[in-house]
């Protein structure tokens, strides 16, 4: 197994299968303006299901409103390339096992044969136990569909309807070690002349056999890469109206249903596994998930006033649930070894429950609407299918010309409050208010490839009208 066939192979599988962003994200230009807009502002979804009411009156839709992806890697500097050492080191002790002469060596070169298997062994798992805690790649992509969202005013009952289709597909590889993850049992083993040496092939599995005591030189199954997470389909409609009013402002009320369809997977591999096992990262995913329906519900209100808002959106009321498929029943062989002896490995265990979440929002602009100010906060931390936490801390600045044909570009701030607890910059840009661009980054870094990157990047683009 190689780390960066997983790393394309990965990628590859996220991008085609993603059809929103995915829950460890903003999707569109929430990445760098979180909460809500309004005025001239409001040109992009928010995510709070009262806003779009408060919107200017007229047709909202997207070409493309919201398409991106993104990775986050751990903290683990060139975890992929020290991973592709110990495989190495692995594969070419294990060619010269294979091409043996047993009947022809001496003693001091079986003994000093022995040596380097004992020093790979405590290299390699001294290596994994290092790496196991912080050593990991993690994609996202999603898509909001074309024409989506539509937001339009309702004849007869005061208000807006929104209807929607998108998805997003998350994947998380990580290094996962309960224990050794080589053990050989040749580290007390020393050979003496007279005794007998053999190497024999035992179900494609090198057997050192020494006067008829047999070592099985493999890769344990206390250790190796769990590969977890979802590809999500959802449809969705939504209503909002003015609920309340007084000299100071308007209250608005909205409420969203979604149904949604969740495909699971979750795959394990040892650290001896071969290129060509995973190399195709779509196919082995392909062979263990699991589909299966649900809906959500999710409430908002918004409370506008001349220079100022404040919003409260609640997600997934009724969180719902979705099941990962079982390792043993239908998966492939190496994936069911691989959970049995490593049960933690399956991050959120079971099944995969979309939290209930709060978040409180708010934004000020200027009189002429100009300059915009938000933030938004996580009341709660939820999981997400690959079974990290997530609680955003966000505050964004935006100016938008009087002139349409302006750019008008925006920086905003985000703070995991939970998981992995990274800190974000972004920037973006509107061009003549219907193209919408954003881009962030976190301010960790790490070294993957040979190369320093941050820790996490995410771009975000689409198309969004209104009129």
């Amino acid at each position: 197994m190689d780390a960066r066939s997983v790393f394309a192979g990965l990628l590859a599988f996220t991008m085609l299968a993603a059809q929103a962003g995915p829950a460890s994200q903003p999707s569109g230009a929430q990445l760098t303006q979180p909460g809500t807009g309004f005025g001239r502002f409001e040109r992009y979804p928010t995510g709070n299901p009262a806003s779009p009411a408060a919107s200017e009156p007229g047709i909202s839709f997207g070409l493309l409103s919201s398409f991106g992806g993104g990775l986050e890697v751990g903290a683990a500097e060139d975890f992929d390339s020290r991973i592709d050492d110990i495989i190495d080191a692995f594969e070419e002790l294990e060619q010269e096992l294979a091409f043996l002469t047993p009947g022809m060596m001496t003693a001091v070169e079986i003994n000093d044969l022995i040596d380097r298997i004992n020093g790979f062994e405590t290299q390699a798992n001294t290596l994994v136990a290092d790496l196991a805690e912080d050593g990991y790649f993690k994609f996202n992509a999603g898509l909001i569909g074309p024409g989506a969202p539509l937001s339009f005013g309702a004849l007869g009952v005061g208000g807006v309807v929104t209807l929607s289709y998108d998805g997003f597909a998350e994947f998380r590889a990580g290094l996962v070690a309960t224990d050794d993850a080589f053990s050989f049992g040749l580290q007390d083993v020393i050979y003496q002349p007279g005794q007998s040496f053999d190497v024999v092939d035992d179900n494609d599995r090198l057997v050192v056999v020494i006067d008829g005591e047999e070592f099985e030189f493999r890769a344990s199954e206390n250790a190796g890469v769990a590969i977890q997470g979802a590809v999500v389909g959802r449809v969705s409609g939504g209503y909002s109206r003015p609920v309340w009013s007084n000299n100071l402002g308007l209250l608005y009320a909205g409420g969203q249903l979604h149904m949604y369809r969740v495909t699971t997977a979750r795959v394990g591999r040892l650290l001896d596994d071969d290129e060509s096992a995973i190399d195709e990262a779509d196919d082995v995913l392909d062979e263990n998930q699991r589909k299966s329906n649900g809906f959500g519900i999710d409430a908002g209100l918004l409370w506008v006033a001349d220079a100022y808002q404040l919003g409260l959106t609640l997600r997934n009321l009724n969180e719902p649930s979705f099941s990962y498929p079982d390792a043993c029943n239908g998966g492939d062989e190496q994936t069911c070894a691989f959970y049995t002896a490593n049960p933690g490995a399956a991050r959120n265990g079971s099944s995969w429950t979309m939290e209930r979440q709060a978040t409180v929002s708010g934004a000020l602009h200027n009189e002429r609407q100009t300059w915009l100010l938000t933030a938004a906060l996580d009341l709660n931390s939820v999981v997400d299918s690959t079974g990290d936490d997530y609680q955003w801390l966000a505050a964004g600045l935006a100016y938008q010309p009087l002139r349409g044909w302006v750019p008008s570009p925006r920086v905003g701030l985000r703070r995991n409050l939970a998981g992995e607890e990274l800190s974000y910059v972004s920037v973006g840009v509107s061009l003549f208010r219907i193209l919408h661009i954003d881009y962030s980054q976190a301010l960790d870094s790490t070294r993957f490839d040979g190369d320093s990157i941050p820790r996490a990047m995410q771009l975000n683009a689409g198309l969004y009208f209104e009129f």
